[in-house]
């Protein structure tokens, strides 16, 4: 029997100076295409909120194209996809009696495939606004045994779905890059010593672990968080 593992790599890109706006304005219609697509999906509690995809793109997708100065085709389905994805686990919330509301998309974080950008090892190339942006990554110099190293720079693994981020403090884009790989673990032995990330599902102490080994908050004060939201 065959798996497919990911691994999620954080790596820096260079940009270029003059075609940082492009990605901040790709960035301002991926964000609107998401938002009017929740703004149309949300319909609690007078009516089922709309959690389908296709459904969506039927009837808002040539808008959304418009509105946006025709976005890349796959950026605006993939806004799509987000907010109807996040509208699905907000029903799931609703009927398991927990307090929730309708999504709204206000920070930097583009999703990209292979239709919308190009991966190298080196580099990648994104659709923008202006026509494709071409970044090299901020590689480690000795990337053996990091992340980078073993996942992507690895060719056993191939490049998925992954995000654009932007650090606003750093002014710093950031490709969070989905790699992923097909493991035979048909035999016993294949999977003894094979290689994986943990996976805790008791979250008092710690709610994940990122891939450099950082441990990232106390599920007690992240719920506590979220109700505090939630009541504003």
């Amino acid at each position: 029997m065959a798996w497919e593992a990911t691994r999620t790599v954080r790596v820096r890109l260079d940009v270029p100076d003059d075609r940082k706006s492009d990605l901040h304005a790709t960035n301002d219609r991926f964000q609107h295409c998401a938002n009017r697509t929740a703004d149309w999906a949300w319909r609690y509690p007078e009516r089922d909120c709309v959690t389908s995809k296709s459904e969506a793109e039927a009837a808002i997708y040539d808008d959304l194209r418009d509105e946006t100065d025709y976005l890349h085709a796959n950026l605006v389905q993939k806004a799509i996809k987000r907010a109807t994805d996040d509208i699905d686990n907000c029903v799931d919330r609703l009927a398991d009696g927990e307090n929730t509301s309708k999504p709204h998309y206000d920070t930097f974080s583009i999703v990209y495939d292979k239709r919308a950008a190009t991966y190298s090892r080196d580099k990648v190339s994104l659709a923008t606004v202006n026509g494709r942006v071409e970044c090299e990554y901020d590689l480690p110099e000795d990337p053996a045994g990091t992340p980078h190293g073993e996942y992507l720079l690895n060719d056993d693994y191939s490049f998925s779905t992954s995000t654009v981020h932007y650090d606003s403090e750093a002014d710093e884009f950031y490709l969070h890059a989905v790699m992923e790989r097909e493991l035979d673990v048909a035999r016993p032995e294949k999977a003894e010593h094979s290689k994986v990330l943990g996976v805790d599902c008791n979250v008092d102490d710690h709610i994940a672990v990122t891939s450099t080994g950082a441990f990232v908050g106390n599920a007690d004060d992240l719920n506590h968080q979220r109700r505090e939201f939630e009541k504003r």
